[in-house]
């Protein structure tokens, strides 16, 4: 089984409709296909919009043998059974943790929490996932999986054993740094999870295309409009996005490459977590949850102007470049070993692409009179297809349309989208505080944490994020960043 047939309902095979196994020929095998398989349709279309997410067999042939340059693996499982302290019966179960950590990276993955109300709050979803790459050595899901059902209690304060399962589930997402995928034929395009718009942090290619639907609702009503159907032309849908690219740099400072921590590092941060490694080349154990404490810790001082933004996973550049300020300030030792950690090359690049997002944003700005006027001039005919755009103006007609009035809209649009300027900021007012985090071992009780850096109310998400030695004979709670979900 390849890792590009994990999480394909039919790549283990067997006897049901829905893991019948892959299609061979007749006559290559000699045998009668089967009657569901027996007939051939042409379809004609001006068009073909492919959305079969990442294992897209379009994608498959656009990619050919590219190995994917980030992987997020995850393990979890809906449940019932969780006792009155953080199951149904209580209120902690109307939220949810975002980023949660219970101990530091061991084998060189650093595990990350989450967990939200499901059935209404009749049952509790649970994953722990890690950001990682395609190296064989990697652990196998099966060892994973074992990693959750033990750390299960220490998260949620109840033995893996007595929970009653509705599912578990495992999967690996791929994500490639050259995103969005450019079309490499006329008359085809992707989008989703097979554009590869998803962000290498929240691996979300739904959410990636509810955040671009206006935009590609519009972009390809125009197209088809104005005959824009070359791959050229197609191109303008999926431009370069600095804000997208920039991201990379946060996905690798979660991930710890193959090596960077060995055996004899990690026992010896158990033993004595302050200790510095052996090999000042090597990075300490609690390393990717340092960074990760000081990134909310100056986010939280920042306010949540800056907060919100990177929770929503938009990189925007006056947040962006507050926040990589203050952290340099704030702890400069663990920033540096970032750079250690995520080497020149990702550095260098993830340059580029901040000057670029710098450069997007004052055309951006420079131009939105432009942009203004343009659009208010494509929004004078109304088509058939009441989309709407960012702005709440909606696709025009055909008429007067033109290639050249094409590429001009989808340029506003890339500087807008490239900037990340479509996530508009509004404040709101404090809503209600989930309670603090409490930390658990197993056949222990709760146990709240000593001390709360800080904490921040926003109309989505309150984080809370301690860094303090756990008791001894507990796991030590070091990011914790909670959601309240409606």
């Amino acid at each position: 089984l390849s890792v590009a047939d994990v999480n394909r309902p039919n790549g283990l095979g067997g006897n049901n409709s829905n893991m019948a196994p892959p299609f061979t020929p007749a006559e290559s095998t000699g045998a009668t296909p089967p009657a569901s398989r027996s007939f051939k349709m042409q379809v004609t279309s001006r068009l073909l919009v492919d959305c079969m997410g990442h294992y897209s067999d379009i994608v498959k042939q656009m990619r050919g043998r590219a190995k994917p340059d980030g992987m997020c693996l995850v393990v979890g499982s809906c449940a019932t059974g969780f006792t009155p302290s953080n199951g149904p019966a209580d209120s902690n179960n109307t939220f949810g943790d975002l980023l949660y950590t219970i101990d530091d990276a061991k084998d060189d993955l650093q595990m990350f929490w989450e967990a939200f109300p499901a059935e209404g709050g009749a049952a509790r979803t649970t994953y722990a996932f890690a950001y990682s790459d395609v190296e064989p050595s990697r652990p196998s899901f099966e060892s994973l999986l074992d990693r959750y059902f033990e750390g299960l209690a220490a998260y949620q304060g109840v033995p893996a054993t007595e929970l009653e399962y509705k599912r578990v589930l495992f999967g690996g997402f791929p994500c490639f740094s050259d995103g969005p995928l450019q079309p490499q034929w006329d008359h085809i395009i992707q989008v989703g999870d097979a554009s590869a718009t998803q962000s290498p942090l929240s691996f979300g290619g739904f959410g990636a295309m509810l955040r671009h639907l206006g935009r590609l609702t519009e972009g390809l009503d125009d197209a088809l409009r104005c005959g824009a159907l070359t791959k050229d032309d197609l191109q303008w849908l999926h431009p370069y996005q600095p804000s997208l690219s920039a991201s990379w740099l946060f996905q690798r400072s979660m991930s710890v490459g193959v090596g960077q921590l060995h055996k004899a590092t990690q026992q010896r941060q158990q033993e004595a977590p302050s200790a510095p490694p052996a090999n000042t080349l090597q990075l300490p154990a609690n390393h990717v949850n340092e960074v990760l404490a000081t990134n909310f810790q100056v986010m939280q001082r920042l306010g949540d102007r800056v907060l919100r933004p990177f929770l929503q996973d938009t990189i925007q550049l006056g947040p962006l470049s507050l926040s990589m300020a203050g952290m340099m300030l704030a702890n400069p030792v663990a920033i540096s070993r970032v750079l250690l950690q995520v080497g020149p090359k990702t550095l260098v690049a993830w340059f580029g692409h901040y000057l670029a997002l710098l450069a997007y944003t004052a055309l951006h700005v420079a131009l939105t009179p432009l942009r203004s006027s343009v659009r208010s001039e494509a929004a004078q005919g109304r088509g058939n297809l009441k989309a709407t755009h960012g702005d709440g103006l909606t696709p025009s007609s055909d008429v007067g349309r033109s290639k050249s009035g094409f590429w001009l809209r989808r340029f506003f649009d890339m500087l807008e989208f490239g900037s990340s300027s479509d996530y508009k900021y509004h404040a709101t007012a404090d809503p209600p505080v989930p309670p603090i985090n409490t930390m658990f071992s197993p056949g222990t009780t709760p146990v709240a944490p000593q001390q709360q850096l800080y904490e921040t109310k926003t109309a989505a998400r309150v984080p809370e994020v301690t860094g303090m030695p756990a008791p001894e004979g507990r796991p030590a709670q070091v990011t914790a960043y909670s959601s309240e979900r409606s």
